[in-house]
């Protein structure tokens, strides 16, 4: 039950904020938040889920004029996880392989 009230809280405190002097216990209200309860993670909850999210994102994107279909990122994507992939298995077969090839962001997660 503590979960659930702590929840809540987290919840409210984000809608409605705190005013204080003190900048650093100042906290604005008015950040929008949701909260989904699931009985089960049964493949059609989670369907639900996700779906909610889907429409969230799709409707986002019209309204900031966003394609959420970018098909041609997606292909670059596939294109780059590609060559991670090759970067990952010859790491694997070499573990003294240099990853000069791999940009500094990709290489922390490698």
């Amino acid at each position: 039950m503590r979960e659930v009230t702590n929840l809540l809280a987290q919840a409210t405190a984000l809608s409605e904020g705190r005013e204080n002097e003190n900048p650093a216990k100042y906290f604005s209200g008015n950040r929008p938040s949701s909260i989904i309860v699931l009985n089960d993670l049964e493949p059609e909850s989670v369907g639900r889920l996700l779906s909610f999210y889907e429409v969230k994102t799709v409707f986002e994107a019209f309204l900031w004029g966003i394609n959420p279909f970018d098909q041609f990122g997606v292909e670059l994507g596939k294109v780059n996880a590609g060559t991670l992939r090759e970067e990952i298995a010859t790491r694997n077969k070499n573990p003294d392989y240099d990853f000069n090839s791999v940009d500094a962001i990709n290489r922390n997660y490698l």
